[in-house]
């Protein structure tokens, strides 16, 4: 039986997806991680989304001010910076060897300090020319079949209940 959470949550599943396909266009995946993340939820007369925080960071992108690196070039495999610590990580499994990976995490760095994120060059990896406002980009572009759907799943839920047998109370 057709139901508001059954429309609602056909609504989160078309909305998830529309999320996953704008985050891969853009050439964010890499271990995915963050599509795994999203989750609609139906509470109430409500979707509720989630997804990992750093999907937010990606969607918006860094100044290139808020870029957490002062330009050091030196210290262990990995840096004691966090940040350099995780562009090494990133470009390891992107495949690179140990040393390459480092130096490919401060190249990063430096030119992630002086452009921001994402950087000109980045745009290579996405099918749309755009590394940034995915989340808007879905809601544009998704919710026209959102609706839709809510639409025809209302129009079927009220047709239902007008078939069911009535009772007179007297």
């Amino acid at each position: 039986m057709l139901t508001e959470t059954n429309i609602l949550h056909g609504a989160g599943v078309l909305l998830n997806e529309g999320l996953r396909k704008a985050f891969r266009e853009q050439g964010h995946t890499l271990t995915g991680g963050w599509e795994r993340s999203i989750n609609a939820t139906v509470s109430g007369n409500h979707i509720i989304g989630e997804a990992n925080y750093y999907g937010g960071i990606l969607d918006s992108g860094v100044t290139p001010g808020r870029i957490p690196f002062g330009g050091a070039r030196s210290g262990p495999v990995g840096g004691k910076s966090k940040y350099i610590q995780a562009l090494y990580l990133y470009w390891k499994q992107r495949g690179l060897p140990d040393k390459q990976a480092m130096s490919a995490a401060f190249a990063t760095a430096h030119k992630q300090k002086t452009e921001g994120m994402p950087t000109a060059a980045s745009n290579r990896f996405s099918s749309t020319g755009k590394r940034v406002q995915f989340i808007s980009g879905v809601e544009k572009e998704v919710m026209p079949d959102v609706d839709r759907q809510v639409q025809k799943g209302l129009d079927q839920l009220i047709n239902e209940r007008l078939k069911e047998p009535k009772t007179k109370v007297y």
